[in-house]
């Protein structure tokens, strides 16, 4: 997966960190939402809160 996030305009951003994937399941154990820790430049050496959560929705499909 490219370290990217694609907003719901389109735009694209360019993140240095997207880790500590999570998700949300329904009551039926489905996922609905998949959560990331994100930074945008690197946090290496910063202490400032740089770094924050982003939640992604996930769609079904039907094949």
């Amino acid at each position: 997966m490219k370290k990217k996030i694609v907003l719901k305009d389109d735009t694209e951003i360019d993140v240095d960190r997207l880790e500590r994937p999570q998700l949300l399941l329904d009551n039926d154990d489905n996922p609905i939402v998949l959560y990331a820790a994100c930074a945008i430049t690197s946090i290496n050496e910063k202490k400032d809160g740089s770094s924050f959560n982003i939640q992604i929705p996930i769609v079904k499909s039907s094949f």
